[in-house]
């Protein structure tokens, strides 16, 4: 029984960790993307002159 109840708290943490992993990478990948398009965004008003 204490097995099955440490197993079940194992897979409930690692369960968290990937959520707050996933969380984490998801937000890495907003603000890369948001300093690539600037990044972009300014490249182009550079070659239209602006």
């Amino acid at each position: 029984m204490d097995l099955i109840i440490g197993l079940l708290v194992f897979a409930g943490f690692i369960w968290i960790v990937i959520k707050i992993i996933r969380a984490i990478l998801v937000w890495i990948g907003a603000a890369l993307g948001e300093g690539a398009q600037k990044a972009r965004d300014d490249a182009d008003r550079k070659r239209s002159g602006r």
